[in-house]
């Protein structure tokens, strides 16, 4: 078996940001060939005798960032009892170390001190490698002791806790594919795997069949029959084929879910840079896959994509009130041009089109076919920008003297009321966007927040609910889009008063600042798409493109991918 390797993310930087600051680099996402099973080290100093209180702390804490052998390192700082209580396996708390606040209190016989440590809270990775984001406060203690002249920590607290730069030195990112509602597409769900990993091929296999998170599984799902498990380790032979052997309930899988679970497990392993091929196993027997290869390339079940490309690389927007274009048929867009246009959308396959339209009191919604007449929809007091789901279902929020709510025009055209969760509507919703795989829906609400929920799969319908605040350091957020299947892109408040554009894992995990080299003005919206480059709407109206840069393509606002 090849050495399975790991890729090693280290990247300066934070994923928790000093409010109103500008977002740093933080670690690169790997992409489709990035992970491999080479394990980087991180080595801090062991314990030393003549360390004070608030260095035994900070050696202790330093340490964490390596797990060999249970934290050997950082053991090495507690005392025989200490380490005895400590329980790394608690989970690891990620904090901000840029508001780091450590003092320590003497006590009174001058052989024991408490080490306090303050700093704001960025989230939690549990043992699955699920990072959650948690912002709140974290206050932690730590009891030092002195014996035969020399300090060492007698309690720390259970779990690691990891500032946001060592977490980035630590861990790397992962997908694992799961299904979305109708099956048609992959949802992937980001896990976090310790450098350390060992055998990635089977980590990930591993945390697969495990089922998606506990956040997302309202959202997605396995192909397999549950109770499906992995026999032994995944080998990977010299020539880049993994074997997976699975229990023998994979047979009762019928022909569609052994091609989805298929589907599941390739784009899983393709990370992997050693991985050619996928050979799946019943008990050891090659398990044959209506329509596949016995050894499935890496490059198959395209079909899948959670990241499909639009139909168009032209940027729709708005214009003195109407339909605009780069490209493509203007003459089409003019007949669907109902005139006093605040917002537009197209759907992935480019045949609908969705309008905001101003009116002289209130919004409202029309939709139709592109290059058609539009038909109205729907009117309200205010009207978010339309949002397409993966079934076609145009989303809007729509706010008025009865409140707010979630609204779809289904594709026959009929209009809906969405379920949602109230934290969605507790506040002003400013953005809706729904990702294209349809599992999650992203928002910014209020003063500028961006929230994360997910799109339940058990209805018709679609339902938003299970809303958290990620990367909540960003402030006065303003537009939001899905610029891949699990990374959002937005414009936040920076400071002096300037404006930043920010990308981020749909977690919040390790946002990301870009640069703004030859973008002229504040950029106060942005859109992006699967292999297209972003696009920003500055406050001069103007449109800009990330290409070598940017590069100005057009004046107007509302500037959106076509489809």
């Amino acid at each position: 078996m090849t050495a399975a390797a790991v890729v090693s993310v280290v990247a300066t930087g934070c994923a928790g940001m000093p409010t109103g600051g500008a977002v740093h680099l933080g670690r690169a996402l790997p992409a489709a060939g990035g992970l491999n099973d080479l394990n980087i080290r991180v080595l801090p100093p062991s314990w030393k005798a003549g360390l004070e209180p608030l260095a035994v702390v900070s050696g202790f804490l330093r340490a964490t960032v390596n797990d060999d052998d249970d934290y050997a390192i950082a053991r090495s700082y507690l005392t025989g009892a200490g380490a005895n209580r400590w329980r790394p396996s608690d989970g690891i708390t990620i904090y901000d170390e840029v508001a780091l606040r450590v003092g320590d209190t003497p006590g009174s016989n001058g052989s024991r001190s408490t080490v306090q440590l303050q700093a704001p809270r960025i989230g939690h990775i549990d043992r699955r490698g699920e990072f959650v984001p948690q912002p709140g406060r974290l206050v932690a203690g730590f009891s030092v002791v002195r014996s035969n002249g020399s300090w060492r920590i007698d309690r720390a607290p259970d779990g690691v806790l990891l500032s946001s730069s060592d977490a980035q030195r630590s861990f790397h990112a992962a997908d694992v594919y799961y299904l979305n509602k109708s099956g048609a597409n992959l949802v992937p769900d980001q896990i976090l795997l310790q450098n350390s990993q060992r055998g990635v091929a089977t980590a990930l296999v591993s945390a697969l069949l495990s089922g998606p998170s506990t956040w997302l599984a309202p959202a997605a799902h396995m192909a397999l029959p549950v109770h499906t498990s992995l026999i032994g380790n995944v080998p990977v032979n010299a020539s880049g084929v993994a074997d997976v052997n699975l229990s023998a309930s994979v047979r009762q899988a019928s022909a569609k879910e052994l091609a989805a679970f298929s589907a599941q497990l390739v784009w899983t392993l393709r990370q992997i840079s050693d991985v050619t091929a996928v050979r799946l196993l019943a008990e050891g027997a090659p398990l044959t896959v209506p329509g596949a290869q016995v050894r499935q390339p890496i490059g198959s079940w395209q079909r899948y994509d959670p990241s499909a490309p639009p139909s168009s690389h032209d940027v729709l927007y708005v214009k003195h009130g109407h339909l605009a274009a780069t490209g493509g048929d203007l003459s089409a867009l003019a007949h669907s041009d109902p005139g006093h246009v605040s917002s537009v959308a197209r759907s992935r396959d480019g045949d609908t089109l969705a309008v905001v339209q101003q009116l002289p009191a209130g919004m409202r919604l029309l939709t139709g076919a592109y290059g058609q007449r539009l038909t109205p929809r729907l009117s309200a007091a205010t009207l978010t920008a339309p949002t397409f789901d993966a079934d076609g279902d145009i989303l809007t929020v729509a706010s008025g003297p009865a409140g707010r709510r979630v609204m779809a025009v289904i594709p026959s055209g009929a209009l809906r009321r969405v379920a949602t969760d109230a934290a969605l509507t507790a506040q002003p919703v400013l953005d809706l966007s729904v990702s294209r795989d349809g599992a999650r829906v992203a928002a910014v609400v209020g003063a500028g927040q961006l929230l994360v929920g997910r799109v339940a799969a058990d209805s018709a319908l679609p339902a938003l609910g299970g809303f958290r605040a990620i990367a909540p350091s960003l402030r006065g957020v303003r537009g939001v889009s899905w610029a891949a299947a699990e990374e959002l892109a937005v414009t936040a408040s920076a400071a002096g008063g300037q404006r930043q554009i920010v990308v981020t894992d749909a977690d919040g995990y390790a946002p990301r600042s870009l640069s703004l080299e030859r973008l002229q003005g504040r950029p106060v919206d942005v859109d992006g798409a699967p292999g297209q480059p972003l696009v920003a709407v500055t406050d001069r109206r103007v449109i800009w493109a990330q290409v070598e840069g940017w590069r100005r393509i057009a004046t107007g606002t509302a500037a959106v991918h076509s489809g």
